[in-house]
């Protein structure tokens, strides 16, 4: 009777046992054990040797006699073309890393550059690839693009600023020509790029002398016009005699 005993082990790993490291689209990095190395056995290699952004250490370990890399303890790090919104404003922009930010840094840097309506600066912290941002530093002025909306009776209207106001400033400005048939003068307030007006303080303009108005009645259309009164005030009346429209109706 034939009896067999087997005795096999995992293949260990020497220093001539090549393994290859990649990280994201760079190429591929020889490794080699600095040591023999039995099977279950691992050495590490710094990520930023793989890829200069990252930061941390790559674990190899020896798998019946193949070189198997774990990358858990790579930290990326956050590139200058990868943005994050600004989170404030009208119209948030995309703010970018003015040069690589590694991992758990971060970087403080001038909102200008983003429009002339900024101001100030930013924080931006990066996070294992993920880029995070602390606008609160930036001041956003208001520019003649973006309207208050502003109650009038019975309606709203859009007020634009006629110039930029600075974040926190005020503006007077005209109710006309932007609110057709309204007089006076309303105040924009500027809060973080959003002009705002509290209260409205444009009133309907008044009717002068001269002003017509057409009346149909009994089939017969005329034009009024009011001569003997020279300044109406929003919603005064004035009372006409019936004939100014037909000669045959009284009243």
């Amino acid at each position: 009777v034939l009896s067999v005993q087997a005795h096999c082990e995992m293949r260990p790993c020497d220093t001539t046992t090549l393994g290859y490291l990649a990280l994201e689209n760079q190429s591929q990095v020889e490794t080699y054990p600095p040591e023999d190395l039995l099977h279950g056995e691992s050495y590490l290699e710094q990520c930023s040797q793989v890829y200069d952004i990252y930061l941390g250490d790559a674990n190899i370990t020896c798998d019946g006699g193949v070189l198997v890399p774990d990358y858990s303890g790579c930290r990326r790090g956050c590139l200058v073309s990868e943005g994050v919104s600004l989170g404030v404003g009208p119209s948030p922009p995309l703010v970018y890393p003015g040069n690589l930010i590694l991992h758990k840094q971060s970087l403080t840097q001038d909102c200008s550059p983003l429009g002339t309506q900024f101001s100030g600066s930013v924080d931006l912290f990066c996070k294992n690839g993920s880029l995070s941002i602390d606008g609160s530093g930036c001041s956003v002025a208001c520019i003649t693009t973006t309207p208050a909306e502003v109650a009038l009776v019975g309606h709203t209207v859009d007020i634009y600023p006629t110039s930029m106001i600075q974040h926190g400033a005020d503006q007077d400005v005209d109710c006309e020509p932007q609110a057709v048939g309204y007089q006076g003068t309303i105040t924009l307030s500027c809060d973080m790029g959003f002009p705002n007006a509290s209260a409205s303080a444009c009133v309907p303009l008044p009717c002068s002398q001269g002003s017509s108005v057409n009346i149909t009645a009994a089939g017969s259309t005329s034009s009024l016009t009011s001569e003997s009164v020279s300044l109406m005030a929003h919603d005064d009346t004035y009372n006409v005699n019936c004939s100014g429209v037909d000669p045959f109706l009284s009243g």
